[in-house]
Formats: C-alpha cells, structure tokens, sequence
C-alpha cells in the first residue's frame, strides 16, 4: 500500500488474481481490455493484471471534483514494452519528474466504452499510475510522493491501521479492500473500512467503522445494525462496530465493486 498518501479520501484496492484462484472463473472482470492507448497503440487486460488501486485524494476546493489515480500492477516486461512505446512515440508528451516521467496521451477505459479521454500516465517498476481531469499530473506526482516519502502515506497514521486491524483480524490475506476516510450513512462515524476473504468456498465481507471513542461506537452499533442487515455476526471491538457477512461466491463479483 505504498502508493497510497496521506490525503486519500477513499481507496478500492481489488487484487485481481487472487480473485481468479478463488473463483476459478476467468472472465470475472470481463475479456475486454482494462486499458487502451490510442496512440501508440497498447492494452492491459484484466488477465494480466495482478490487482489495481484506486485512489480519490482530496479536493483542492470546495467546487472542485476529488482527483483520481489508478494504480495498476502488471508484469515488469509489460511496463517495460509501455515505457518504450511511450517514450518513442512522437504523438505522446513527456514530462520529466526526477527519475520518472509524465506522459500525456489519450486513452479509453473499460468503463468508458468507446469515449476516449486525455489522461496522464507514468510508470513505476511493475505499475502503470493514470490519472484522469484537470489535475492530473499533479495528482500523479502526489502518488509518486508517497513513493518515495514513507511517512506521507495513509498507512503510516494510526487511525488508516487500527481500522485495518479491525477489518481483518490482523489477516492481510485478502483479496479486495476499500476505505473511506469520510463522512458516509453510518453518522458519527469517522473512517469505514471493508476487507473481503475468501473462507473455504465461501467468503467474507467484513466493515469496521470507525468513532472517536468507546462509548460512541456503543451508541452507535443499533444504527450500524439496523443499516447494514443481515450479517452474521456484530460486534464492538473498541471505538469499531464490526459487522460481517457471509457470501457464496458466485456473488464475489458484486462485493469486490465497493463499500
């Protein structure tokens, strides 16, 4: 979790082969390219992916949209075959940033269908970082940052591990993660975090919210209940209620899209 820095509002973190091994199904996110480049012509498919990162930082205003970052793992001959494209393409701009480079060029996401948008794209041994909108490049550089500046990223506060801690059990053998480090519908709570596992043919999607204090999360568990039903089991584990459920897998698909 490396590339996650201390300003991110949420994260989706989906590791996209250990989703095929469980399920055994490899066509769970599509056969279709994750990723296109226009020009020079480059796709990642979902196959080859290890597992992808999304990252909302904060806004610089209160008018403005959150800035997004992707970060996708693939093999270290894949960014190495993008990298040389890129950086031989004479349609692509090239920005230098210390050891990395910024390139500008225009792509097509698998959510977008067939719109093709500007976008910045850098590389980082086996990850490809996009960013789309105005202020992507700097958002990038912000990711990069945390790279390179350990104590800048989301992981290194207390308040990002305990709420980890609390989702897993201390288990880091998952396959999605997500957190939202902002208000959502459970009120008062300051930090929602979800880990999903598998469990012998089965799976677990287990949240944890985050209040200031003990006493608040006891206030609170009834509201927690009440709006996440159906769970089989809650509890409160400090200033956490944690609630988790349980799935056949054949519903992997729908949990690992978010909180």
């Amino acid at each position: 979790m490396s590339y996650i820095p201390d300003s991110a509002q949420f994260v989706a973190y989906v590791n996209y082969q250990a989703a095929f091994e469980a399920t055994g199904n490899y066509s769970l996110f599509g056969t279709d390219p994750l990723l296109e480049v226009y020009s020079p012509p480059f796709a990642i498919y979902p196959s080859s992916v290890e597992y992808e990162l999304g990252i909302n930082l904060a806004a610089l205003g209160a008018a403005q949209e959150a800035p997004a970052v992707s970060v996708i793992r693939i093999g270290l001959n894949d960014t190495r075959n993008l990298e040389r494209a890129l950086r031989s393409s004479p349609a692509v701009h090239r920005t230098e940033l210390g050891s990395y480079e910024i390139f500008s060029l225009l792509i097509r996401r698998k959510e977008l269908e067939v719109q093709l948008v500007s976008a910045s794209v850098a590389i980082s041994g086996e990850h490809v970082l996009l960013a789309q909108g105005a202020a992507r490049t700097a958002s990038i550089i912000e990711v990069l940052d945390a790279v390179d500046f350990n104590q800048k990223q989301l992981f290194s506060q207390s308040s990002a591990r305990t709420a980890l801690y609390a989702s897993s059990g201390g288990n880091d053998q998952y396959l999605a993660l997500f957190i939202a480090a902002f208000p959502t519908q459970v009120e008062g709570a300051n930090i929602v975090m979800k880990t999903v596992r598998t469990d012998s043919g089965s799976f677990t999607s287990r949240f944890a919210f985050s209040f200031n204090s003990t006493e608040q999360a006891r206030a609170h568990y009834d509201s927690v209940k009440g709006l996440y039903t159906g769970a089989k089991d809650y509890w409160l584990l400090g200033p956490f209620v944690v609630a988790t459920f349980e799935y056949d897998l054949s519903k992997l698909a729908d949990q690992i899209r978010g909180l």
